[in-house]
């Protein structure tokens, strides 16, 4: 499902631009612009997601504030592309009291379990922000279109 997100779509189509907008708007003020993870300034929002292995699901189940280093665990194998994977080793070991041993074992599981992930075609499905849509100003059309636009987007499998 990589490059499937309310955040990719807000970038590809303009209509979800402010959408997404008001949707940032909501959880920056839910936390104060702190990061949900560490407590320090954050300022990106992040989409949660569970991947349901029966029927293949991907269900968006709530957003939360990041601070850079905290993203940049989320997204650990871009760090490691762009040079800053010590940084965001050293952020997961601080936040989480962890050992480099089990660090290490933790970011290998996580990358197994994308790679496994990624040669799947996964569903998506939002009725998690639907049934949530007026605290974020949107429609149930706002919501259906979103999961009609998600669907359409190229898959980006490896």
């Amino acid at each position: 499902m990589w490059g499937k997100s309310l955040a990719g779509l807000a970038r590809s189509d303009p209509s979800w631009g402010s959408k997404w907008k008001a949707i940032r708007q909501r959880e920056l003020s839910r936390t104060g612009g702190r990061c949900d993870i560490c407590g320090s300034n954050g300022f990106i929002v992040h989409e949660k997601w569970d991947y349901g292995e029966k029927g293949l699901v991907q269900r968006l189940n709530g957003f939360e504030v990041t601070c850079e280093n905290c993203s940049l665990v989320h997204h650990i194998g871009r760090a490691s592309v762009t040079g800053q994977e010590e940084r965001a080793l050293d952020h997961l070991k601080k936040v989480n009291g962890l050992t480099d041993e089990e660090a290490n074992t933790l970011v290998e599981k996580a990358f197994s379990t994308w790679n496994w992930r990624s040669q799947l075609k996964w569903n998506i499905e939002l009725t998690w922000l639907k049934m949530r849509r007026a605290d974020y100003g949107l429609s149930e059309k706002d919501v259906d279109e979103a999961e009609v636009l998600l669907r359409s987007l190229e898959w980006r499998g490896r």
